[in-house]
């Protein structure tokens, strides 16, 4: 999906449409640190930080994604699946977690190809049939 129409002035104004297969993850366990350590090409290091962690898990080609969200990211993804703005996305994150990262989860939502469409606000979708949500956590 191209970003390069939605300026930052635009982000009151489009929400975004994410791939059907998004699921979010929230524990208090380290979940993502968990389930790379236990991959196929991990060097079996111990962990050594014992945290919470969310998750983003999607497939949007081939492969299952398991991404760690960055700081108020659990947050932002939620509010954008619920139908916010982007604007609205990120007054969620904020409020949500004061070391909400715009950068970093603006870049995720690029480079995991989880983003089918853009919606304006106010309306269903632009240019895609309603999509079911499913949201595990």
């Amino acid at each position: 999906m191209r970003f390069s129409f939605l300026s930052a002035a635009r982000f009151v104004q489009f929400g975004v449409v994410l791939h059907p297969s998004v699921a979010l993850v929230a524990s208090r366990f380290p979940i993502v640190t968990i389930w790379r350590a236990n991959q196929g090409d991990s060097d079996g290091s111990i962990i050594d930080r014992w945290r919470l962690e969310a998750a983003l898990v999607a497939r949007p080609l081939l492969d299952v994604d398991v991404l760690l969200l960055p700081a108020g990211g659990l947050a932002f993804m939620d509010a954008l699946s619920n139908g916010a703005t982007i604007a609205g996305a990120i007054a969620a994150a904020m409020t949500d977690d004061p070391d909400f990262d715009l950068a970093a989860n603006l870049t995720m939502l690029v480079e995991a190809r989880i983003v089918v469409g853009f919606r304006r606000r106010g309306e269903q979708r632009l240019g895609q049939a309603p999509v079911p949500w499913n949201r595990r956590g």
